[in-house]
């Protein structure tokens, strides 16, 4: 029988639940704990759990919401200018299927969207 003696110290890498959510806590920006702790943001994002470790940070704004769209939508009259201006926003809207956001636009010619049903 071969005996191996294994030292603790192989464990101090490994993190359970309360040690990766003390990590987070210190964080309130999600820029600053991606920046800071590039690793566990990795294996949290491997795992499929970096939204229930980091839903109380402060994101950039990056991510659309159906809200956010129809902030977006109501600066613009037509909407050829909300195309050229929040692409990002109108791609958004139709990969997601959510055309009545555009209800209340213009098209070049004046005629307004109003066809789109929620």
């Amino acid at each position: 029988m071969l005996l191996i003696d294994i030292p603790d110290s192989i464990y101090d890498n490994i993190l359970d639940d309360k040690n990766i959510t003390n990590i987070c806590n210190h964080y309130k920006y999600f820029v600053d704990f991606v920046n800071n702790e590039y690793w566990l943001y990795l294996r949290l994002h491997r795992y499929n759990k970096l939204d229930t470790f980091t839903k109380h940070m402060i994101k950039n704004g990056r991510r659309i919401t159906e809200e956010k769209a129809l902030e977006e939508s109501k600066k613009y009259e037509y909407i050829n200018d909300f195309m050229k201006n929040s692409s990002r926003i109108y791609y958004w809207i139709k990969n997601k299927k959510k055309n009545y956001i555009l209800n209340g636009l213009k098209h070049k010619n004046g005629h307004i969207i109003d066809q789109y049903k929620k």
